[in-house]
């Protein structure tokens, strides 16, 4: 069996509509499915090449009722591959001490987004748990 090739500037290419808000997606248009890009393999060694592949044997079966501290939980409505509302707020409901903020214009990828939308809502929620 051969080692899957993985070709991180082609993912990117290929998956941002699925991951971006509109507004991110109309501004780096641009930037994707140049012509003659070079798409080179990812480094088997690196830490992306190991999420890849051992992602899909992680145990998603966490006991968020027992988590004893508050759990800010920001997202994207936008992002089309992970993000299921109705997953969210079944999940979400589980959290004793949960808080939710939804950046309405962004998807999966809030820092790059948003620039300082999380920076900002991270230290209103440190600042409201002192």
């Amino acid at each position: 069996m051969t080692t899957p090739q993985w070709c991180p500037q082609l993912v990117r290419d290929l998956m941002t509509p699925l991951f971006f808000g509109p507004d991110c997606l109309g501004a780096k248009r641009r930037d994707f499915l140049k012509p003659d890009t070079r798409y080179e393999p990812l480094d088997l060694a690196s830490g992306a090449f190991k999420l890849l592949t051992l992602v899909s044997r992680a145990d998603w079966s966490v006991r968020y009722e027992r988590l004893d501290c508050s759990v800010l939980a920001m997202m994207g409505p936008h992002e089309r591959m992970f993000y299921d509302a109705a997953t969210v707020g079944e999940l979400f409901w589980r959290l004793p001490r949960g808080h939710r903020i939804e950046v309405r214009e962004a998807g999966h990828m809030l820092p790059v987004e948003v620039a300082y939308g999380p920076a900002a809502i991270l230290e209103d929620f440190a600042d409201r748990l002192s």
